[in-house]
């Protein structure tokens, strides 16, 4: 408890946020609103497929994996808030809530 997971499970998907944000940030400021809810939404749908398919829910009842389940769960939590900060310029409220 208290220490936080050292290897990242899913690189890649790390990746595709980081490598997204200029993109969505260019469509804002063509005032693309359309191409930049189709990125987010994109990334959205990526990350509910990755932890689907990980299902910390199941790994926490498992022997052994509680290392796994934080780091899915680190790794979820972070790509929703980055998703948040996505999402700011057209829904503030939610994003000052989160």
């Amino acid at each position: 408890a208290g220490v936080l997971v050292g290897a990242d499970p899913a690189p890649e998907l790390l990746a595709a946020f980081r490598e997204a944000a200029p993109g969505i940030a260019e469509a804002y400021e063509a005032r693309d609103f359309n191409r930049a809810m189709r990125e987010i939404m994109a990334l959205a749908d990526r990350a509910n497929a990755w932890i689907a398919e990980q299902a910390p829910w199941a790994l926490a009842k498992q022997e052994g994996q509680q290392d796994k389940v934080q780091a899915v769960c680190g790794l979820g939590i972070n790509l929703f808030r980055q998703l948040v900060i996505f999402l700011k310029p057209v829904l503030p409220k939610l994003a000052a809530a989160a």
